[in-house]
């Protein structure tokens, strides 16, 4: 996992994550499970597998270190109550008192925080 500091390590620690870069665009670097085919194979094979790397791009919706959530859409109001938001808690009553229609984010990616390899924002 990747962490820019030791404070920043903390709070992802305690699930109370508030990053400046939420809600800004990010690539994610990150390694997928892999699974070869079923089958017999042999041991040689077995030990040359590794897992799949892969970029993701998105709006980070949210850190901590379990994982990352990462929205391919959001709608416009989303991205600012992104940044009122010390806790997941408190974004979720944020949420319930803005004028949002349910439509808030589409195409999520959930990955987990030991799979990550590297993020940085690109816009």
């Amino acid at each position: 996992m990747v962490f820019q500091s030791k404070k920043r390590s903390k709070q992802r620690d305690s699930g109370q994550f508030k990053a400046d870069s939420r809600a800004e665009l990010h690539e994610v670097k990150w390694l997928d499970a892999y699974e070869e085919s079923a089958g017999w194979h042999s041991i040689e094979d077995a030990l040359k597998m590794r897992p799949k790397p892969v970029l993701s791009v998105g709006y980070l919706l949210w850190e901590q270190k379990e994982f990352i959530i990462l929205a391919g859409d959001i709608d416009p109001k989303l991205k600012d109550l992104l940044k009122k938001a010390e806790t997941l808690d408190e974004l979720l009553v944020i949420n319930k008192k803005e004028d949002l229609d349910g439509s808030d984010c589409g195409r999520l990616q959930i990955v987990p925080g030991q799979w990550i390899v590297d993020k940085k924002i690109i816009l």
